[in-house]
């Protein structure tokens, strides 16, 4: 091997950028869909009203019924011999079983939502790490993609440093 085929440091990240990137565009892809969607999820874009009978337990309190029964916002509007009245729906606190409807999203697209909201607790919270170390990783190779002193690699920092302070400027004083 002589010394011209040796792979510099910088080569070897931009062959690593390129294949990690090729990787990452269907978790993008996915990740932007269901994000674009739920900056609208306070709105019933996309979603079918779905009705559900489900048993959820006896006695639950009425300030408790909207987070066992996934609704936010959920009002009791009238109590009757045990059965609470929303505008959804009814349950009945001592048989434990609510008969409401929601507005849901269509099959595949709440997994694709779901997935965008996960939690340490979930079975799948790796997948948001792993998406989340590889952008980590696409970002951070990226400074390797020009030689050190080159005006690219220059402008790189430039363009790095100025998004940094413009998310700093919206998050603190928008």
């Amino acid at each position: 091997m002589n010394k011209n085929s040796k792979k510099t440091f910088n080569s070897i990240m931009r062959s690593l950028h390129r294949d990690l990137a090729f990787i990452t565009i269907g978790f993008t892809i996915v990740y932007a869909l269901s994000g674009m969607l739920l900056v609208y999820r306070n709105t019933d874009f996309m979603k079918q009203e779905k009705y559900f009978e489900k048993n959820i337990g006896t006695e639950i309190p009425a300030g408790k019924l909207g987070a066992e029964l996934g609704i936010r916002g959920l009002e009791v509007t009238n109590e009757n011999d045990g059965i609470f009245y929303f505008t959804q729906g009814s349950y009945n606190s001592m048989t434990g079983e609510a008969k409401f409807t929601k507005k849901v999203y269509p099959k595949g697209v709440d997994k694709m939502v779901d997935l965008h909201k996960l939690h340490g607790k979930n079975k799948l919270h790796w997948i948001s790490t792993l998406y989340g170390g590889m952008l980590f990783f696409l970002a951070f190779s990226a400074f390797f993609m020009y030689k050190k002193g080159s005006k690219l690699r220059k402008r790189s920092f430039i363009m790095v440093t100025t998004s940094i302070v413009l998310l700093l400027g919206v998050i603190f004083f928008l």
